[in-house]
């Protein structure tokens, strides 16, 4: 359903979108904060790293998550709802 008056989507929408589904898909809440979270460069510096191996696998599953939502659109002719499943 798409309201009478949609606003403009924004970059913080795209994180509070990704931040649910990974959540839904049983990643860890440190790690989708780590890797979704505004920077603060003080910390930033000291913990650039933290979490990296997984904040790799968990990037790389959203972009296939991403991948098989195109895929299913365009097999059901833009019909497709998400499904959130766990890694």
């Amino acid at each position: 359903m798409v309201p009478d008056n949609p606003e403009p989507i924004t970059g913080h929408d795209f994180r509070a979108t990704a931040s649910t589904n990974l959540h839904e898909m049983g990643w860890k809440d440190e790690v989708v904060k780590m890797q979704l979270s505004h920077k603060d460069r003080t910390r930033s510096t000291y913990i650039h790293a933290k979490y990296l191996p997984e904040r790799w696998e968990m990037m790389q599953a959203w972009a296939n998550w991403l991948d098989d939502i195109e895929e299913e659109a365009y097999q059901d002719g833009g019909t497709a709802s998400a499904h959130i499943s766990d890694r």
